[in-house]
This record gives structure tokens, C-alpha cells and sequence, in this order.
């Protein structure tokens, strides 16, 4: 099997981020996803602050999977648009400085294609071929998770983008949580996968959703690393945990848990 890259998320440790890389480098983690609005904010970073976390990180034989970008709004909110691209692009630049080619950001469920939406569904795919485009120069992917709606109409959607790619941020849980086959989500994306963020979750009967430990919900692990070397994926797979008490240990026990899958 040839997924082998696996990361760490560094905000759900809640720890500053020098100690948040290392306690991932004492972990199983090859590499980190930082939160670059709040952990590694642009603004502060000069380019005497970008060398040191380089040489931080590489001393500590650490990679970065990419940035983490969340947003108070919905990327294509009208209110603050020009600010929040402003940020997100300035972002991007010091993904370059980084070295590290890989932004997430979170988008919300494609509306349907109906007349009343058309507006709607202009100003999303106008900001995102601005950022795919800006991106396209940099040598940095933007990357969004598919969160419920139709996956197949958010294909065609991101298809239409000509501008440089968009690539997709893969989420297990998400298609769980939204009654989704994960393994169908990645054969309909393939050739977009730029990220795997590695979470589990599970459904009660009356059809509530949350978060697990990963190995504890309804994901098929052993399924999803197969046919994610089936379509061979090259990029990271980064734990992480949005709840829980225990989500440190949740995230390096997830990391030993897909290792021993792949190691199987």
C-alpha cells in the first residue's frame, strides 16, 4: 500500500506552535497542518520569522501537509469579500515561503442550481477562479471539502473553474456525517485530491452525527487507505480531532492506527 505520509493537526492541541510541533514531532507525525489564521498568522510573519520555523521544523524532522485557513463567513460572503481574499491570498504567499503547496479552507454546501441561486453560484465560482488562478502563479492549491449537497453538481461546478485547479480536501467523516460513502467521494474526485484530513464518525439509529475517535465510528479504514493507493494519492494524511476530551491522545493513537493498517 502506498499511503504512507501521515500528519498531525497542531490548533486541536491547543498549545503554542512551538510546543504544538514539537509535541507532534514526539508523536508518529511526519509533518504538520498548521492553522495559519490563528497559529502562523501572514501578518506577523516576516521573512527572518518564515526562515526560523523553516529550520524549527526541519531540525525537528518535520514536513508542514499545508495550512489551515477557517474563515469567520462563508468564503463568498459579500460582507468583507475583498478583505477576507485579501487574507486568504496573502495566505497563499506564505504557503510559497513555507514551501508548503496546500491550502484548506472551509466552503459551505453548493446551493442548488436553480434560478433563485444563480447569483449565488456566480460569485462562488468568481472567487474561487480568482484564487485558483492566483494559485495557478504561486504554485499553491486551494482545497475545499465536499460537505453533503451533490457531490456530482459540485464535480461539474469545479470542472467549469479554468483557471488553475481546485482540489479537494477529503474528509471520511464529513461523507459519514452526511450520509455519504466515503470511498464513492474519493473515486468521484480522484484526479482533485490534494489533502486527506483523517477523521471518524459515527450515526445513531435516530440519524444524529458526531465525531469519533478515529477506528471507533463507521468509517472502513482498511477500504479507504486502498482505494486512495488505488488512485494513487501522493499527498499527506493529517489526524485531527474537532471534539472530544482527549484529543491529543485521539490524534496519536489515529496515527498509529492507520500506520498498523498500512504496515498490515
Amino acid at each position: 500500500m502506498l499511503i504512507q505520509k501521515f500528519g498531525l493537526a497542531t490548533w486541536p492541541l491547543n498549545q503554542p506552535i512551538r510546543k504544538a510541533l514539537q509535541t507532534a514531532a514526539d508523536s508518529d507525525a511526519r509533518a504538520v497542518l498548521v492553522d495559519a489564521r490563528n497559529e502562523l498568522p501572514a501578518r506577523e510573519m516576516s521573512q527572518t520569522a518564515q526562515r526560523e520555523i523553516l529550520r524549527f521544523l526541519g531540525e525537528l524532522g518535520l514536513s508542514l501537509t499545508g495550512f489551515y485557513f477557517p474563515t469567520r463567513h462563508a468564503i463568498h460572503d459579500p460582507q468583507h469579500l475583498d478583505q477576507r481574499i485579501a487574507a486568504v491570498k496573502q495566505t497563499m504567499q506564505l504557503a510559497t515561503g513555507l514551501k508548503t503547496k496546500v491550502l484548506l479552507l472551509d466552503t459551505e454546501t453548493l446551493p442548488p442550481r436553480t434560478e433563485d441561486n444563480q447569483a449565488e453560484l456566480k460569485l462562488i465560482a468568481d472567487v474561487l477562479t480568482d484564487l485558483a488562478s492566483f494559485g495557478n502563479h504561486l504554485g499553491v492549491t486551494i482545497c475545499i471539502k465536499p460537505a453533503g449537497g451533490d457531490l456530482q453538481q459540485l464535480r461539474e461546478f469545479l470542472d467549469e473553474i479554468k483557471t488553475g485547479l481546485i482540489g479537494i480536501n477529503f474528509d471520511p467523516a464529513t461523507a459519514v456525517l452526511n450520509k455519504q460513502n466515503p470511498v464513492d467521494v474519493i473515486r468521484l474526485f480522484h484526479d482533485r485530491l490534494e489533502h486527506v484530513t483523517a477523521r471518524d464518525a459515527t450515526r445513531t439509529r435516530d440519524g444524529v452525527g458526531q465525531e469519533t475517535a478515529i477506528g471507533r465510528g463507521e468509517v472502513s479504514w482498511e477500504e479507504v487507505l486502498a482505494v486512495l493507493s488505488e488512485a494513487e494519492y501522493p499527498g499527506w494524511v493529517t489526524v485531527t480531532r474537532t471534539s472530544g476530551e482527549r484529543q491529543r491522545a485521539d490524534m496519536e493513537n489515529g496515527i498509529k492506527y492507520l500506520k498498523n493498517i498500512w504496515m498490515g
